[in-house]
């Protein structure tokens, strides 16, 4: 049986219609932007694309990935609604090979997961701010069932995962051997998904799935929730709450995820969005993580 995702993946391919958003650009609110910029570029190879004396862009030569902004006085704690972790995601095994190879040439503290649909590398910037490398790989994923607090992912040959496992470096990785390590990431670099932190697990995702998000991996007993946007990675935002009901925003002053800028493909979607507020030829407003969003019209007006 496929999930709601899967479904609207499979009608939106079959009528040659693209993914319903797509990230533009995360903001973080860092405690020492200079420091900050140089952890972004040099660790992670991320290019500058425009830089203020209060805010540097980063990313791509074809696009923005991160925005950093200044303003926070401490660094980021986990006690708090809002992000958990951001994904970037790279265009093939070789790119993540390159990146966990440099990572670990820095002598970063990296932790390889395979999740069945990704295979992915976290590490967290000085800010304490959580970043995933993940290379999508939806394909490998025939089913899942929830089991009690989790479930158990079956892949395409039949074999059971967790979805937690450790990914084998060894074997996985290797590509890496000749590449040059301190070269800007990769050109088709992009933005996978965000993983947030919320009071009300059901709540959030009605919210979500109000803007045009479609429900994926659902486990209430392990108090998550995935959503997609038409694509069969299904995974664009993904909600836990972990914390419990009483968990609070963060403080204003903590290095944490501030706003995020979503792309909008149809008319349709953009013009059903609820929960925001209009504001010119663009959507924006707080989400249920107390998040600056914004939603942006990519057809023709």
């Amino acid at each position: 049986m496929l999930t709601d995702a899967q479904n609207l993946a499979k009608r939106l391919r079959g009528a040659g219609l693209p993914e319903r958003f797509s990230w533009r650009h995360f903001d973080l609110q860092v405690t020492d932007l200079k420091a900050a910029t140089h952890f972004w570029t040099v660790a992670f190879g991320l290019r500058i694309r425009n830089e203020t004396e209060t805010s540097v862009a980063l990313g791509t030569n074809k696009r923005d990935l991160v925005i950093l902004h200044a303003g926070a006085q401490q660094k980021a704690e986990p006690g708090y609604m809002g992000m958990y972790h951001l994904a970037i995601g790279v265009p093939e095994l070789a790119e993540l090979a390159r990146l966990y190879a440099r990572f670990v040439a820095l002598g970063l503290r990296v932790s390889p997961v395979d999740h069945l649909t990704s295979k992915s590398l976290y590490l967290a910037d000085p800010d304490g701010l959580e970043v995933e490398f993940a290379l999508e790989t939806p394909e490998r994923l025939k089913t899942y069932h929830e089991v009690r607090n989790g479930c158990v992912m079956t892949d395409v040959n039949g074999n059971l995962h967790s979805g937690r496992e450790r990914l084998n470096v060894q074997k996985e990785l290797t590509p890496a051997k000749d590449a040059d390590l301190r070269a800007h990431i990769s050109e088709d670099t992009f933005l996978s998904h965000l993983h947030l932190r919320v009071p009300k697990l059901e709540a959030a995702a009605d919210w979500y799935q109000d803007l045009g998000f479609a429900k994926n991996i659902v486990l209430p007993q392990m108090g998550m929730i995935d959503l997609g946007a038409g694509d069969p990675y299904g995974h664009r935002i993904a909600l836990n709450n972990w914390l419990g009901p009483d968990i609070q925003r963060p403080p204003s002053n903590m290095a944490r995820l501030i706003g995020y800028e979503l792309d909008v493909q149809d008319k349709d979607t953009f013009a059903n969005a609820k929960g925001l507020t209009p504001s010119g030829t663009e959507l924006s407003g707080l989400d249920v993580a107390g998040l600056e969003a914004k939603l942006w019209p990519k057809f023709e007006v």
